[in-house]
Protein backbone atom coordinates (compact mmCIF):
# COMPACT_ATOMS: atom_id res chain seq x y z
CA UNK A 1 0.00 0.00 0.00
CA UNK A 2 1.06 3.15 -0.70
CA UNK A 3 2.23 5.48 2.28
CA UNK A 4 0.95 9.31 2.42
CA UNK A 5 4.58 10.05 3.63
CA UNK A 6 6.59 8.54 1.14
CA UNK A 7 9.65 9.78 0.50
CA UNK A 8 11.66 11.07 -2.95
CA UNK A 9 13.46 8.20 -3.09
CA UNK A 10 10.11 5.89 -4.36
CA UNK A 11 10.43 7.93 -7.82
CA UNK A 12 14.49 7.15 -8.28
CA UNK A 13 14.67 5.33 -11.27
CA UNK A 14 17.74 4.08 -12.98
CA UNK A 15 19.29 6.21 -16.00
CA UNK A 16 22.10 6.66 -18.42
CA UNK A 17 24.85 9.03 -16.50
CA UNK A 18 28.03 10.14 -17.87
CA UNK A 19 31.15 12.15 -16.65
CA UNK A 20 32.27 15.82 -16.28
CA UNK A 21 34.95 15.06 -18.24
CA UNK A 22 33.66 13.06 -21.55
CA UNK A 23 33.51 15.28 -24.54
CA UNK A 24 30.68 17.54 -25.88
CA UNK A 25 31.29 15.25 -29.41
CA UNK A 26 31.02 11.73 -27.31
CA UNK A 27 27.88 12.98 -25.06
CA UNK A 28 26.37 14.06 -28.40
CA UNK A 29 26.79 9.91 -29.25
CA UNK A 30 25.12 8.83 -26.11
CA UNK A 31 21.68 11.22 -26.83
CA UNK A 32 21.82 9.20 -30.46
CA UNK A 33 21.99 5.82 -28.16
CA UNK A 34 19.34 6.63 -25.61
CA UNK A 35 15.54 8.13 -25.78
CA UNK A 36 16.28 10.25 -22.58
CA UNK A 37 16.14 14.15 -22.24
CA UNK A 38 18.77 14.69 -20.24
CA UNK A 39 22.04 13.01 -18.58
CA UNK A 40 22.79 13.31 -15.47
CA UNK A 41 26.40 14.36 -14.43
CA UNK A 42 27.94 12.36 -12.00
CA UNK A 43 31.72 12.25 -10.59
CA UNK A 44 33.79 9.48 -9.43
CA UNK A 45 32.91 9.76 -5.99
CA UNK A 46 29.25 9.76 -6.77
CA UNK A 47 28.57 13.22 -6.75
CA UNK A 48 26.23 15.56 -8.51
CA UNK A 49 27.41 17.91 -10.65
CA UNK A 50 24.62 18.95 -13.16
CA UNK A 51 22.82 17.50 -16.10
CA UNK A 52 22.92 17.91 -19.73
CA UNK A 53 19.99 18.34 -21.56
CA UNK A 54 19.23 17.01 -25.22
CA UNK A 55 17.76 20.26 -25.88
CA UNK A 56 20.74 22.51 -24.89
CA UNK A 57 23.20 20.04 -26.86
CA UNK A 58 20.76 20.38 -29.92
CA UNK A 59 20.82 23.74 -29.71
CA UNK A 60 24.87 24.23 -29.15
CA UNK A 61 25.53 21.66 -31.85
CA UNK A 62 22.64 23.12 -34.61
CA UNK A 63 24.84 26.48 -35.67
CA UNK A 64 26.73 25.91 -38.49
CA UNK A 65 30.03 25.75 -36.92
CA UNK A 66 28.60 24.68 -33.47
CA UNK A 67 30.64 21.33 -33.57
CA UNK A 68 34.00 22.81 -34.69
CA UNK A 69 33.45 25.36 -31.75
CA UNK A 70 31.76 23.23 -29.00
CA UNK A 71 32.95 19.70 -30.03
CA UNK A 72 36.39 19.49 -28.19
CA UNK A 73 34.91 21.06 -25.13
CA UNK A 74 34.00 18.83 -21.93
CA UNK A 75 30.23 17.96 -20.31
CA UNK A 76 30.95 20.17 -17.35
CA UNK A 77 31.47 23.39 -19.29
CA UNK A 78 28.16 22.93 -21.00
CA UNK A 79 26.02 21.36 -18.27
CA UNK A 80 23.26 22.82 -16.23
CA UNK A 81 25.11 23.31 -13.19
CA UNK A 82 21.67 23.92 -11.07
CA UNK A 83 19.37 21.27 -11.31
CA UNK A 84 16.96 20.13 -8.84
CA UNK A 85 18.40 17.78 -6.30
CA UNK A 86 16.66 16.42 -3.66
CA UNK A 87 17.29 14.15 -0.81
CA UNK A 88 16.25 10.60 -0.67
CA UNK A 89 14.04 10.90 2.30
CA UNK A 90 12.28 13.87 1.80
CA UNK A 91 8.59 13.52 2.05
CA UNK A 92 6.67 13.99 -1.63
CA UNK A 93 4.61 16.19 0.07
CA UNK A 94 7.55 18.37 0.66
CA UNK A 95 8.88 17.51 -2.80
CA UNK A 96 5.75 18.81 -4.72
CA UNK A 97 5.88 22.15 -2.95
CA UNK A 98 9.57 22.47 -3.88
CA UNK A 99 8.76 21.67 -7.59
CA UNK A 100 6.17 24.21 -7.62
CA UNK A 101 8.44 27.01 -6.36
CA UNK A 102 10.83 25.87 -9.06
CA UNK A 103 8.17 26.67 -11.53
CA UNK A 104 9.52 28.72 -14.58
CA UNK A 105 13.01 28.29 -12.55
CA UNK A 106 14.49 25.23 -14.03
CA UNK A 107 15.96 23.87 -17.71
CA UNK A 108 13.97 20.68 -17.97
CA UNK A 109 11.31 18.86 -16.62
CA UNK A 110 13.41 16.30 -14.45
CA UNK A 111 15.50 16.37 -11.06
CA UNK A 112 17.88 14.34 -9.45
CA UNK A 113 17.21 12.20 -5.97
CA UNK A 114 20.21 11.75 -3.61
CA UNK A 115 21.10 9.78 -0.61
CA UNK A 116 23.24 11.53 1.65
CA UNK A 117 24.91 13.91 -1.06
CA UNK A 118 25.37 10.62 -3.43
CA UNK A 119 23.38 10.41 -6.86
CA UNK A 120 20.84 7.18 -6.53
CA UNK A 121 18.59 8.06 -9.54
CA UNK A 122 16.14 10.71 -11.21
CA UNK A 123 13.03 11.02 -11.99
CA UNK A 124 10.55 13.68 -13.94
CA UNK A 125 7.79 16.00 -12.86
CA UNK A 126 5.47 13.22 -14.45
CA UNK A 127 6.12 10.81 -11.99
CA UNK A 128 5.82 12.97 -8.97
CA UNK A 129 2.60 14.08 -10.38
CA UNK A 130 1.72 10.45 -10.94
CA UNK A 131 2.65 9.50 -7.39
CA UNK A 132 0.80 11.94 -5.92
CA UNK A 133 -2.36 11.07 -7.39
CA UNK A 134 -2.18 7.68 -6.50
CA UNK A 135 -1.38 9.10 -2.97
CA UNK A 136 -4.33 11.44 -2.75
CA UNK A 137 -6.68 8.68 -4.19
CA UNK A 138 -5.08 5.79 -1.65
CA UNK A 139 -5.68 8.84 1.55
CA UNK A 140 -9.17 8.97 0.66
CA UNK A 141 -9.95 5.39 0.65
CA UNK A 142 -8.31 4.89 3.88
CA UNK A 143 -8.71 8.46 5.91
CA UNK A 144 -10.60 8.21 8.92
CA UNK A 145 -14.37 9.09 7.93
CA UNK A 146 -14.62 11.40 11.24
CA UNK A 147 -11.61 13.55 11.31
CA UNK A 148 -9.85 13.15 7.70
CA UNK A 149 -6.47 12.18 8.98
CA UNK A 150 -4.95 8.55 8.03
CA UNK A 151 -6.36 5.79 9.75
CA UNK A 152 -5.01 2.51 10.90
CA UNK A 153 -3.48 1.11 8.01
CA UNK A 154 -1.46 4.10 7.07
CA UNK A 155 -0.52 4.41 10.62
CA UNK A 156 0.55 0.79 10.66
CA UNK A 157 2.40 1.07 7.18
CA UNK A 158 4.14 3.99 8.58
CA UNK A 159 5.46 2.90 11.37
CA UNK A 160 6.57 -0.33 10.34
CA UNK A 161 8.21 1.88 7.26
CA UNK A 162 10.31 3.94 10.25
CA UNK A 163 11.28 0.84 12.03
CA UNK A 164 13.18 -0.95 9.01
CA UNK A 165 15.04 2.10 7.99
CA UNK A 166 16.55 1.94 12.17
CA UNK A 167 16.26 5.36 12.60
CA UNK A 168 15.23 7.17 15.69
CA UNK A 169 12.02 9.28 16.18
CA UNK A 170 9.14 9.41 18.48
CA UNK A 171 5.65 8.82 18.96
CA UNK A 172 3.36 11.17 20.25
CA UNK A 173 -0.31 9.24 21.33
CA UNK A 174 -3.01 11.38 21.99
CA UNK A 175 -5.80 10.92 24.44
CA UNK A 176 -9.07 12.99 25.57
CA UNK A 177 -9.44 13.14 29.39
CA UNK A 178 -13.00 12.24 30.28
CA UNK A 179 -14.03 11.63 26.51
CA UNK A 180 -16.99 9.61 27.55
CA UNK A 181 -18.55 11.42 29.75
CA UNK A 182 -19.11 14.59 27.57
CA UNK A 183 -20.70 12.25 24.67
CA UNK A 184 -22.72 10.46 27.44
CA UNK A 185 -24.13 14.13 28.68
CA UNK A 186 -24.24 15.94 25.81
CA UNK A 187 -24.40 13.96 22.85
CA UNK A 188 -22.35 11.91 20.33
CA UNK A 189 -22.97 14.11 17.63
CA UNK A 190 -21.54 16.94 20.04
CA UNK A 191 -18.60 14.36 21.02
CA UNK A 192 -17.69 14.14 17.02
CA UNK A 193 -17.47 17.64 17.20
CA UNK A 194 -14.59 17.86 19.84
CA UNK A 195 -12.82 14.89 18.01
CA UNK A 196 -12.81 17.15 14.46
CA UNK A 197 -11.34 20.05 16.80
CA UNK A 198 -8.69 17.88 17.58
CA UNK A 199 -7.99 16.73 14.42
CA UNK A 200 -7.92 20.45 13.15
CA UNK A 201 -5.55 21.77 15.85
CA UNK A 202 -3.06 18.65 15.08
CA UNK A 203 -2.98 19.44 11.42
CA UNK A 204 -2.69 23.41 11.72
CA UNK A 205 0.06 22.85 15.05
CA UNK A 206 2.53 21.01 13.62
CA UNK A 207 5.75 21.73 12.06
CA UNK A 208 8.75 20.71 10.05
CA UNK A 209 9.29 18.04 13.33
CA UNK A 210 6.09 16.52 12.42
CA UNK A 211 6.05 14.16 9.37
CA UNK A 212 2.75 12.39 10.41
CA UNK A 213 -0.20 13.02 12.04
CA UNK A 214 -3.40 10.13 12.02
CA UNK A 215 -6.32 9.00 13.63
CA UNK A 216 -6.23 5.78 15.33
CA UNK A 217 -9.75 6.21 16.11
CA UNK A 218 -12.81 7.29 18.63
CA UNK A 219 -10.43 9.79 20.80
CA UNK A 220 -7.16 8.55 20.63
CA UNK A 221 -5.09 10.21 17.71
CA UNK A 222 -1.20 9.80 16.73
CA UNK A 223 1.88 11.87 16.04
CA UNK A 224 5.48 10.79 14.34
CA UNK A 225 8.37 13.12 14.35
CA UNK A 226 10.87 13.24 12.29
CA UNK A 227 13.49 12.09 15.06
CA UNK A 228 13.75 11.43 18.36
CA UNK A 229 13.72 15.06 19.16
CA UNK A 230 10.80 17.98 18.37
CA UNK A 231 7.99 16.89 19.97
CA UNK A 232 8.26 19.13 23.24
CA UNK A 233 6.71 22.08 21.03
CA UNK A 234 4.36 20.32 19.44
CA UNK A 235 2.93 18.56 22.59
CA UNK A 236 2.83 21.97 24.46
CA UNK A 237 1.08 23.87 21.50
CA UNK A 238 -1.39 21.07 21.11
CA UNK A 239 -2.03 21.32 25.09
CA UNK A 240 -2.76 24.98 25.14
CA UNK A 241 -4.52 25.36 22.37
CA UNK A 242 -7.31 22.32 23.32
CA UNK A 243 -7.40 23.76 26.89
CA UNK A 244 -8.42 27.18 25.42
CA UNK A 245 -11.26 25.97 22.89
CA UNK A 246 -12.91 23.28 24.61
CA UNK A 247 -14.82 25.10 28.17
CA UNK A 248 -16.37 26.62 24.72
CA UNK A 249 -17.99 23.08 24.15
CA UNK A 250 -19.32 22.91 27.63
CA UNK A 251 -22.82 25.46 28.74
CA UNK A 252 -22.10 28.26 30.48
CA UNK A 253 -23.48 26.54 33.48
CA UNK A 254 -21.37 23.51 33.13
CA UNK A 255 -17.88 25.97 32.08
CA UNK A 256 -18.86 27.93 35.74
CA UNK A 257 -19.06 24.42 37.39
CA UNK A 258 -16.02 23.05 35.62
CA UNK A 259 -17.14 20.28 34.92
CA UNK A 260 -19.81 17.69 34.51
CA UNK A 261 -22.02 14.81 36.76
CA UNK A 262 -22.06 11.22 35.30
CA UNK A 263 -21.59 7.98 35.81
CA UNK A 264 -18.57 6.52 36.24
CA UNK A 265 -17.33 2.76 34.80
CA UNK A 266 -18.93 1.35 37.95
CA UNK A 267 -21.92 3.23 37.29
CA UNK A 268 -21.28 5.56 40.19
CA UNK A 269 -22.47 9.41 40.51
CA UNK A 270 -18.95 11.46 39.76
CA UNK A 271 -17.75 14.61 38.64
CA UNK A 272 -15.83 14.83 35.77
CA UNK A 273 -13.68 17.83 35.13
CA UNK A 274 -14.02 19.88 31.21
CA UNK A 275 -12.16 17.40 29.26
CA UNK A 276 -8.14 18.08 29.01
CA UNK A 277 -5.44 16.08 27.04
CA UNK A 278 -2.95 13.45 27.68
CA UNK A 279 -0.10 12.91 25.19
CA UNK A 280 2.14 10.02 25.84
CA UNK A 281 5.89 10.68 23.66
CA UNK A 282 7.62 7.73 23.13
CA UNK A 283 11.08 7.96 22.18
CA UNK A 284 11.87 4.95 19.35
CA UNK A 285 15.16 3.71 19.69
CA UNK A 286 15.31 0.79 16.71
CA UNK A 287 17.74 -0.86 18.55
CA UNK A 288 15.28 -1.57 21.70
CA UNK A 289 11.87 -1.90 19.41
CA UNK A 290 11.64 -4.14 16.85
CA UNK A 291 7.59 -4.46 15.94
CA UNK A 292 4.80 -2.42 15.94
CA UNK A 293 2.80 -4.10 18.85
CA UNK A 294 5.63 -3.53 20.88
CA UNK A 295 5.81 0.21 20.28
CA UNK A 296 2.31 0.39 20.64
CA UNK A 297 2.01 -0.88 23.79
CA UNK A 298 4.83 1.70 24.87
CA UNK A 299 3.29 4.95 23.98
CA UNK A 300 0.14 3.65 25.86
CA UNK A 301 2.51 3.39 28.78
CA UNK A 302 3.36 6.67 28.65
CA UNK A 303 0.25 8.23 27.70
CA UNK A 304 -1.27 6.34 31.02
CA UNK A 305 1.70 7.93 32.97
CA UNK A 306 -0.30 11.17 31.44
CA UNK A 307 -3.58 10.44 32.46
CA UNK A 308 -2.30 9.50 35.71
CA UNK A 309 -0.57 12.52 36.26
CA UNK A 310 -4.01 14.67 36.09
CA UNK A 311 -4.45 15.54 32.15
CA UNK A 312 -3.26 18.75 30.26
CA UNK A 313 0.24 17.22 30.31
CA UNK A 314 2.55 14.69 28.46
CA UNK A 315 4.79 12.34 29.58
CA UNK A 316 8.22 10.79 28.25
CA UNK A 317 8.85 7.53 27.68
CA UNK A 318 12.48 6.32 26.51
CA UNK A 319 12.32 2.88 24.56
CA UNK A 320 15.29 1.67 26.48
CA UNK A 321 14.02 2.94 29.69
CA UNK A 322 11.73 1.61 32.18
CA UNK A 323 9.96 4.59 33.31
CA UNK A 324 7.97 7.56 31.45
CA UNK A 325 9.28 10.66 32.87
CA UNK A 326 5.89 13.10 33.25
CA UNK A 327 6.57 17.05 32.00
Amino acid sequence: MLSAYQTSAVLATEVMTISGHLSVESVSEKFKHTNQDFLPVIDGSGKVQGIVWRRDMMDLLADRFGRSLHGRKIASQIMDKKPIVVEAEMPLVSLSHLITEYHGEHRGDAFLIVREGHYIGAARFIDLLRQMTELQVESARYANPLSGLPGNIPIQHEISRRLHQHRDFSVIYVDVDHFKPYNDHYSFEQGDDVIRLIASLMDSLKDDAIDFIGHIGGDDFIAITHDADGYEGFCQRLLAAFQDRIAHFYTSADQAAGGIWGKDRQGRDHFFPIMSLSLGVLLVRPKWIDHPQHLASLATSAKKSAKHAGGNTFAVLDSCRAEALVV
